[in-house]
């Protein structure tokens, strides 16, 4: 469930989106989901319009997004970073991924109403061997995903394990 008193609808088109995201990005990556969705690279069009929200409830959890944090000038340990599934195109495969989550949308295409996520997914992941997730980020590239909220795994707390600012564990 989508949750966020301040939610309001927008129409994707040439401006900035959630948390200064072009809308031309999450309007990609919503294309993305769908042709991966639907197995079907030609899917050609899709509908706009959306609702932006800021939180989400998920499992009597509260997942916040960099849009919150920034509207509400947060400066504590970020809550927006999550951990998610996704297949990929023609593979019936499911991979993890960590992923900073700049908002949350709504969408409805065919009669049928979506809720996703929208993430600046890490470049690198990898599982040492006692487990531990690691994941390399990369402050020069953006690489904007849509999930939908439901392949959301739960929230991770990223913590630096070495002198290199962009490796967590």
């Amino acid at each position: 469930q989508l949750w966020e008193p301040r939610a309001y609808y927008q129409a994707l088109g040439n401006g900035r989106i959630c948390a200064g995201l072009a809308d031309a990005d999450v309007f990609r990556a919503l294309l993305s989901y769908y042709r991966r969705l639907a197995g079907n690279r030609s899917l050609a069009s899709i509908n706009s319009d959306i609702k932006i929200a800021e939180r989400l409830w998920l499992n009597s959890i509260i997942v916040s997004s960099k849009l919150y944090r920034t509207r509400s000038r947060q400066t504590t340990r970020a809550d927006n970073f999550v951990m998610f599934e996704s297949g990929r195109y023609r593979s019936n495969r499911q991979c993890w991924f960590v992923g900073e989550v700049h908002c949350y949308l709504v969408h409805r295409q065919d009669d049928q109403e979506r809720f996703f996520a929208v993430m600046d997914v890490m470049k690198e992941h990898s599982i040492d061997n006692y487990g531990v997730p690691h994941v390399t980020r990369d402050n020069k590239r953006q690489f904007i995903a849509v999930a939908s909220v439901y392949d959301i795994l739960g929230c991770v707390g990223l913590v630096r394990y070495s002198d290199n600012t962009n490796n967590y564990k």
